[in-house]
């Protein structure tokens, strides 16, 4: 489960990085709560954050948010000393603001400085989500979690893909300044009146023009094509051979052995098969003669 996890963590940075141009170290922006949390849940916040998002990630604060913490009493200086280890970015507040406005006015409206926000208020995440490009971490008991992208950043991207696909400002001005007189030399416009081209070479077809019909009415005549459309067959998928290696090989022993046999046979000459049918004579052993009384 921690495995896969990681895996959809890891896709996530990803797509923030290839579509919004994040880079390492990511900056994390964290709130009181979350620091908080940690300390409960006795999670390291900086080793936890490299692992979530398997890259260098270094946690950032404000002024702001270590005020609030300060002010909240006791029960918050344990995580008010911690933020002390973190980075401090400057939010250009004179008079200290709440931590959830001063991360908003952080990150702005486009998410310039490419922050990730790690928090525990819903309320805030919730504002965060109209954002484009703003990678959420929050944690669920003692398990650091990463949010899905928004539908709002998901569209976005959506529409930074489609406007890569569009020609750019001098691209444009070429496509413009493309007329029918810089067409190649070999393809010339037929004439409309009697059909012949102007020069040997590929000719254009003339555009289709108006016909008038008996009841005053004006339809355009559509330019007739003779060519047949082509059919194109699908092609019969055979079935696969086996595999050799699972395959039995076939036993072609005695059928090898009966064949050699009778090729030999048959290639002998008649007089040699003879002389093989013939029996050797075997000498007989002379009795002992019997002995004289």
């Amino acid at each position: 489960m921690k495995v896969r996890r990681y895996k959809l963590f890891r896709r996530y940075m990803r797509f923030y990085k290839m579509s919004f141009h994040f880079q390492e170290p990511f900056r994390v922006l964290v709130d009181g709560t979350f620091v908080q949390a940690a300390l409960e849940n006795k999670i390291h916040i900086k080793e936890q954050l490299v692992k979530m998002i398997q890259a260098k990630a270094r946690p950032v604060i404000t002024k702001c948010i270590t005020d609030e913490l300060r002010s909240l009493g006791d029960a918050f200086t344990g995580a008010a000393i911690i933020c002390k280890g973190f980075n401090r970015e400057k939010c250009g507040h004179a008079n200290s603001v709440g931590a959830a406005d001063c991360i908003l006015s952080m990150i702005g409206e486009k998410n310039e400085q490419k922050f990730c926000v790690a928090s525990q208020d819903e309320s805030l995440r919730k504002r965060l989500r109209m954002i484009p490009g703003i990678p959420l971490l929050y944690l669920q008991r003692n398990i650091p979690l990463i949010e899905a992208p928004s539908h709002i950043t998901q569209s976005e991207h959506k529409m930074l893909e489609t406007i890569k696909t569009l020609p750019s400002a001098k691209e444009r001005q070429k496509l413009a300044g493309v007329t029918n007189t810089d067409l190649p030399a070999n393809v010339h416009r037929s004439n409309g009146s009697n059909g012949s081209s102007e020069a040997s070479g590929t000719t254009i077809p003339p555009a289709a023009e108006p016909v008038v019909n008996d009841d005053s009415t004006t339809e355009t005549a559509l330019p007739v094509t003779t060519a047949a459309p082509t059919v194109i067959k699908p092609k019969r998928r055979r079935p696969a051979a086996p595999n050799p290696l699972s395959v039995k090989k076939r036993k072609t022993i005695i059928s090898q052995t009966v064949s050699t046999s009778v090729d030999n046979v048959a290639s002998t000459p008649h007089s040699e098969v003879e002389e093989k049918k013939k029996r050797k004579r075997r000498r007989q052993k002379k009795k002992d003669s019997e002995p004289t009384e």
